[in-house]
């Protein structure tokens, strides 16, 4: 309530992240329901749970004896038989202890049997113990035997109508905890199913574990840079500057004592605003601010504010200081080692050598990435492209093809008996691009650019052999190349049927430019690693370029010989100067334009391979 009303930073962060997603269904599909976050919370604050149980039944106890007239005329006319309940304590206590002190440990121990040997089989029991609420069903059970027993304490003073009222309690938080148990059989039925488990771990790593992490990244990044989230012009008069830009001792500051494992954890921001707009600058001149203009503790002190040519008024600084919450410092979990966890399943398939399996986990990595990868996307742009973890400057896609590119390394090894794992690989980034909907430029580079990590690795490998290769080796190696060779160009037939379907034609110019470096690039990986089958083969894919786009030819390159058009004019609208000097009256014709500026731009970017490999490896001119 106290965040709601002093709008703490942890609540405005929150409610920014709902409210842009709040339009996203696979957000909403993917999230904890009601019943759901309510069992979490229990789960996880299991202590304040009892206690709240705890007080419920200590007060209907009391409550029935307050109004011990009133119940006992109500049962007296239709609760005749209610005296009798008390019998039924031995059996509710017996069937509570063997419910908690063996069916319980049973399953949960045959849940930790059955995925002991699986790399995610943390993140599966963190999920399972969440989800099936056992922590809190188990103490549930202990509390209503402990309560029983204490029932029994009472029992000895005679009283009837108390044993009765202690009796109904125990019976109502008996149908409770077998509410929980159904909750915490239908889990464990569920976590044993692959489809149902699937689900069941992407509403974990979404609301578990990526939410938390974004909404730290957001949080800590105001508190980090506060001055660039505040308005620079707020207070009138004076100017907030996003960081210092003189050194402290020239500056007026307010100190905060907080201990070494302590840090600033959380803002009020309501009273911050309405204490900065209580500054007033020095007469005729323009003040400034820092608002924590450095995290670097000195003395057990950090600096909250320093200032040049500011009134501060002497009672200020201590209200100011209340603005700022102290908590102990957390040792975060860092993105790359969250989307590792995500690679744990496909490492034990290739380490087992199960094609099938691998086949299976490659899909669901591709499914759990690209379900997150939608689930955070709002209108402005994409939370997993923005967001970066703490003290890293890599955001969570980031870190996602950082893992692929090692996983990459690991799977080119297994060439060596078999090509099926590293050619299942080669399809997971085309893979994540189209199922994730994206027509981003930053997805498209991602995806291109994790192919050519793919086209790294086999290279790496093939270098690695060099003369020692065996000719099935060899064999696996050219058709490897080949199918990589199909993956990178089947790109041309999905932008184009993409397009024919979203009613898009020739609009995606930066992608196309994109692809035709990366095309250079794999040019000069092959030919850098003295791999003469895939020297060729990329070489006659880097020539035939421009006929796999199936650009036509326009009478315009006759009108527009006299103008050399690079990729550039596409940056310029076609009623700007830069286009008006060329259509010299006539119309602008877009297939014309992008025909003439990429086969320019691929004449550009022969030559500058050409260039580059005879500038670096002179025994290499075979290729060019």
């Amino acid at each position: 309530m106290s965040g709601i009303l002093l709008n703490r930073l942890t609540t405005k962060v929150k409610a920014e992240l709902k409210h842009n997603l709040k339009g996203n269904k696979t957000y909403k599909k993917h999230r904890w329901s009601l019943f759901e976050r309510t069992q979490v919370y229990c789960s996880t604050h299991y202590l304040e749970a009892m206690f709240l149980l705890w007080v419920m039944a200590g007060s209907a106890v009391l409550i029935a004896i307050y109004f011990r007239v009133e119940f006992s005329c109500f049962a007296a006319t239709h609760l005749k038989d209610v005296t009798e309940l008390p019998e039924w304590m031995p059996n509710l206590l017996g069937s509570q202890l063997t419910i908690i002190g063996i069916v319980f440990p049973l399953v949960v121990g045959l849940i930790s049997v059955l995925f002991q040997k699986k790399s995610s089989r943390i993140h599966i029991q963190n999920a399972y113990q969440l989800h099936s609420g056992y922590m809190f069903a188990g103490l549930s059970g202990l509390s209503l035997a402990a309560f029983i027993l204490i029932s029994g304490l009472f029992s000895s003073a005679g009283d009837k109508y108390l044993d009765t009222a202690f009796a109904v309690t125990a019976l109502i938080w008996m149908l409770f905890n077998i509410v929980l148990s159904i909750w915490f059989f239908i889990t464990s039925l569920n976590i044993l199913d692959d489809k149902k488990r699937d689900h069941l771990m992407l509403k974990y790593f979404q609301s578990q574990i990526v939410e938390d992490h974004i909404l730290r990244s957001l949080k800590y990044s105001w508190i980090q840079y506060p001055g660039s989230k505040i308005d620079k012009d707020y207070i009138k008069g004076i100017t907030i500057l996003p960081y210092s830009v003189s050194s402290e001792e020239s500056m007026g500051s307010v100190k905060f004592h907080i201990e070494d494992h302590m840090e600033i954890s959380d803002v009020n921001l309501r009273p911050l605003n309405f204490l900065l707009h209580l500054l007033k600058p020095v007469q005729d001149k323009n003040g400034s601010i820092i608002i924590l203009p450095s995290l670097a503790k000195r003395d057990n002190k950090i600096t909250l504010l320093s200032s040049t040519d500011v009134i501060i008024p002497w009672w200020w600084p201590f209200f100011f200081r209340q603005c700022f919450i102290k908590g102990p410092k957390r040792n975060w979990k860092e993105y790359r080692h969250i989307t590792r966890d995500f690679y744990g399943e496909v490492y034990d398939a290739l380490e087992d050598k199960n094609i099938s399996t691998f086949i299976i986990a490659t899909d669901r990595l591709i499914d759990t990435y690209t379900t997150l990868k939608k689930s955070f996307r709002y209108a402005d742009g994409n939370y997993i492209d923005e967001c970066h973890g703490s003290g890293m400057s890599i955001t969570f896609s980031q870190s996602f093809y950082h893992d692929f590119y090692s996983f990459s390394h690991e799977v080119v090894k297994s060439l060596e008996t078999t090509g099926e794992y590293f050619r299942k690989i080669i399809d997971v980034p085309f893979s994540v691009y189209r199922d994730s909907d994206s027509r981003e430029i930053v997805d498209f580079q991602q995806c291109m650019e994790s192919l050519f990590y793919v086209w790294h690795a086999l290279n790496n490998w093939k270098r690695g052999y060099a003369e020692t290769q065996s000719v099935s080796q060899e064999q696996r190696h050219r058709e490897v190349v080949k199918d990589f060779i199909g993956e990178w160009e089947s790109w041309y037939m999905w932008r184009r049927i993409k397009g024919r379907g979203e009613n898009r034609f020739d609009d995606d110019s930066a992608e196309m430019l994109y692809h035709l470096y990366e095309t250079a690039r794999i040019v000069m990986t092959a030919v850098m690693s003295d791999d003469r089958y895939a020297s060729d083969h990329s070489t006659d894919m880097l020539l035939l370029w421009f006929s796999r786009n199936r650009f036509e030819q326009h009478f315009e390159q006759y009108r527009w010989h006299s103008f050399f058009l690079t990729p550039s004019y596409f940056t310029q609208a076609s009623d700007k100067p830069a286009w008006q000097a060329i259509l010299r009256g006539n119309e602008y014709s877009e297939k014309a334009a992008q025909a003439i500026i990429f086969f320019n731009a691929l004449t550009d970017i022969r030559l500058l391979t050409a260039g580059y490999i005879l500038s670096h490896v002179q025994q290499k001119k075979m290729y060019v």
